[in-house]
């Protein structure tokens, strides 16, 4: 067809009307022939072309899409569809609709599903100890070995940093020696929080330095610091523990200790057993209310330390 079916309706209307008038007309001119002859004329022309226009109206099924993209645009207006009532709905846009969105529902409920991610596993794990990384946020992963990885010395800004590319997996100690006080923040490689701590280097309250271990796949965060270094930090002994992360049988020798505060500041002091279960959770420190000047724990091969604030501790028989 030549012109669109909407058009055909505009056209069918107009016609509509000018067939009316001119009835009217030809009836009131029936003793005059010259203008009756040519108002009936006018008058048929019209009720055939209105004829015409109104079968053009359903030369196909667009009319009522293109009467929707029409007002679409228009979100002022809120004007119904007058052409449903007369076309009725189309069976089969409604059926591919209504499998569009079954579709979508089912892939949103998919979404909302918890789903597990896929990851390659070290050669040692077992789908047990991955999702029990996953779903109990251990500090470290369950097969973790903390001799397995030495570090490489490194200097970063701020931003994100995945460990086994930007930065080797290793044992690490972390200073920056601007004034600002920046945010260390470390992810395990789920995406799940592990630890954060503030840095200063010259601010007495705030922690100056940060020793930890990052394994394969954590993502470490680094905010408002520039120039943070990390300096591989040797496996050995210890019983002073500065903010950070700590391998019972690496680096506190597995045995029962009484914690106590390292300086005058409190420090918050996490334990973690070898299966991800809490051990302990503590504030260790003599400046506050709320904290315990003196802890006993049993420590025992596999357990993870975490000490974290301003604090460090000391551990003694």
């Amino acid at each position: 067809m030549f012109f669109s079916p909407l058009v055909y309706l505009l056209l069918w209307v107009l016609f509509s009307l000018i067939f009316l008038i001119f009835t009217f007309l030809t009836l009131s001119a029936l003793g005059r022939q010259t203008r009756f002859k040519l108002r009936l004329s006018v008058a048929l022309i019209s009720f055939i072309l209105g004829i015409v226009c109104f079968f053009g109206i359903f030369s196909n099924h667009s009319l009522e899409k293109e009467w929707s993209s029409f007002f679409k645009n228009k979100s002022s207006l809120s004007i119904p569809n007058p052409l449903k009532a007369l076309f009725g709905d189309d069976k089969h846009k409604d059926s591919s609709q209504n499998k569009k969105d079954n579709q979508h529902v089912d892939n949103h409920s998919k979404e909302d599903k918890p789903t597990s991610i896929k990851h390659d596993k070290p050669k040692n794990s077992t789908s047990q100890s991955t999702s029990d990384y996953e779903s109990k946020y251990r500090l470290l992963p369950s097969d973790f070995n903390p001799k397995a990885a030495k570090g490489q010395a490194t200097t970063i800004n701020s931003g994100k940093y995945k460990v086994g590319k930007e930065i080797q997996p290793g044992h690490y100690t972390i200073t920056h020696n601007n004034d600002k006080i920046g945010i260390l923040e470390v992810d395990n490689e789920y995406g799940n929080y592990v630890f954060s701590n503030a840095l200063s280097a010259k601010s007495e309250t705030i922690a100056g330095k940060i020793t930890t271990y990052l394994a394969d796949g954590q993502t470490v965060v680094v905010k408002d610091m520039k120039h943070v270094k990390f300096t591989p930090e040797p496996i050995k002994y210890r019983t002073n523990l500065n903010t950070g992360v700590w391998v019972v049988g690496a680096d506190i020798a597995p045995d029962s200790y009484t914690v106590r505060p390292g300086n005058k500041y409190s420090a918050n002091f996490n334990v973690q057993s070898s299966k991800g279960e809490s051990k302990a959770i503590e504030i260790i420190g003599d400046d506050s209310a709320n904290a315990k000047k003196s802890l006993h724990i049993d420590l025992k091969k596999g357990d993870v330390v975490l000490v974290q604030g301003s604090g460090t501790v000391k551990l003694g028989k």
